[in-house]
Formats: C-alpha cells, sequence, structure tokens
C-alpha cells in the first residue's frame, strides 16, 4: 500500500512486495511459536491458537512423522473440539519436543534470507537497512 500511495510503479514494487510477503510470514510464524510456550514465559496469553482449533507450522510440522508413537494421540487432542489446559500443554510440549518449533525457527531464518534477497536491487540507503533490520527484529522479537 506505501509503493502504491507513493506512486510507486516499477520494479521497485516487486521487489518490496517479496520483502513484505517474507516480512508477514516471519510475523505470523514468530506469533505462532509463541503459542508453544507457557503463559509466565513469554509474558502474554497463549496456547489461544489451539483453544480455537487453529493449527499453526511448529505444530504442523511435529505431526509430520506419521512413525511418531505420540501422534495418533495428539490428533486425537485436536479433533476433541475445545482442548483444556491439560490439553494443551500436552500439543505445546509434543511440537516443542518433536522439533516443531526449531523447524520453525529455521523457516523463519529462509524468510530472512528472501527478504534481504529481495531488497537487493534497490539502491543501499539506510531505509533499505531498517527493512532488513526490521526482520530481525520480528524473528528475534520475545514478546
Amino acid at each position: 500500500m506505501g509503493c502504491l500511495a507513493a506512486g510507486v510503479d516499477d520494479w521497485r514494487m516487486d521487489a518490496l512486495t517479496d520483502y513484505a510477503r517474507a516480512f508477514g510470514r516471519c510475523f505470523q510464524i514468530r506469533d505462532d511459536i509463541f503459542d508453544y510456550y507457557s503463559s509466565e514465559e513469554v509474558g502474554k496469553p497463549t496456547g489461544n491458537d489451539l483453544r480455537e482449533g487453529k493449527i499453526s507450522l511448529p505444530l504442523l510440522y511435529a505431526l509430520e512423522d506419521e512413525d511418531d508413537a505420540e501422534r495418533p494421540a495428539m490428533l486425537e487432542l485436536l479433533n476433541l473440539g475445545t482442548p483444556d489446559d491439560a490439553d494443551i500443554a500436552r500439543l505445546q510440549e509434543f511440537a516443542r519436543s518433536r522439533g516443531g518449533v526449531e523447524r520453525a525457527r529455521r523457516t523463519m531464518d529462509e524468510l530472512r534470507e528472501r527478504g534481504v534477497a529481495a531488497l537487493a536491487p534497490l539502491p543501499d540507503t539506510p531505509q533499505k537497512e531498517e527493512l532488513a533490520g526490521l526482520l530481525d527484529f520480528i524473528i528475534d522479537r520475545t514478546y
């Protein structure tokens, strides 16, 4: 929207669109990762996506291993409807212990690289550096 408002309708629009997609995905994945820790660790309520029946990237990654002995139990918890606090804690631990959270972090790192690469054709300016820094901020944020 900023590009349109500024009248940018050339190759810069494509570069900034690609950057914005990477940025938005990093933001969402980081927010999803917060859901797999306790509220005390994050400093805000967590587990809300799981309460609402939303399966986000960390849990999707953890559930990929069809040979995992715990997978059927986790799928059953998800199919019960609204999980209680104990169910949510089990799902959170499953996603963490099966590498789902770590894999989601690696996905953010890959998206960061795509975002920075999208900016590469733009002239080197402080604003370009700020945009790259925003990716780092989103990925590293703790709240």
